[in-house]
């Protein structure tokens, strides 16, 4: 099943079944029972449309065992990871970011795996982490950098459970620093 939740503060209505029950059955089951259920949910804080419409809580479920959670920022991340969510045996939840949805863009080159992160952007001095409406503001912020002599580079997570160590490490152990764009608290 694909649940809609129209932003993620409404989550927390059901937060004791993703939380206590999706995510913990695999577990409780010892490996016997899995849960195949796609949330989908607007998050973000920057179109501020008021105190139940504006949180980001893509990184408090990060930190639930049992839930993976994807935050695509493109087009096309966000019209072919559903299809791979909808291929996971267990419980994945999408964050969009709701000042991504008048985004237009090519919905190629088709996503063939969700939990990897991608570079965007080469560079030697810096490395920014980013996800979601923040890479637009990292692909920015290095761009000024860049004209300043210094060179990012851009990391788009994509994922944020589980999170791609692999691409994160070897970025920073290239430019032996890390800046991180999160919009939430």
């Amino acid at each position: 099943p694909i649940v809609e939740i129209m932003t993620c503060n409404f989550s927390l209505l059901a937060a004791d079944q993703i939380v206590n029950n999706a995510a913990t059955l695999l577990h409780m089951s010892g490996g016997q029972l899995n849960v195949p259920l796609v949330i989908r949910m607007a998050t973000g804080g920057g179109r501020q449309l008021a105190a139940q419409h504006s949180r980001s809580l893509e990184g408090w479920y990060a930190h639930i065992p049992g839930i993976k959670v994807i935050v695509p920022a493109t087009v096309a991340d966000a019209r072919w990871m559903l299809g791979l969510a909808l291929q996971d045996p267990d419980p994945v939840l999408i964050f969009e970011n709701a000042g991504l949805y008048n985004m237009e863009g090519d919905s190629e080159p088709r996503a063939t795996e969700m939990y990897r992160a991608r570079l965007r952007r080469e560079g030697r001095d810096l490395t920014i982490l980013a996800y979601s409406a923040g890479l637009f503001k990292a692909l920015k912020a290095a761009e000024e950098l860049s004209a300043l002599g210094i060179e990012a580079e851009v990391v788009d997570l994509r994922s944020l459970r589980p999170l791609d160590n692999e691409t994160i490490v070897g970025s920073v152990s290239r430019t032996h620093r890390a800046l991180i764009v999160d919009e939430g608290w």
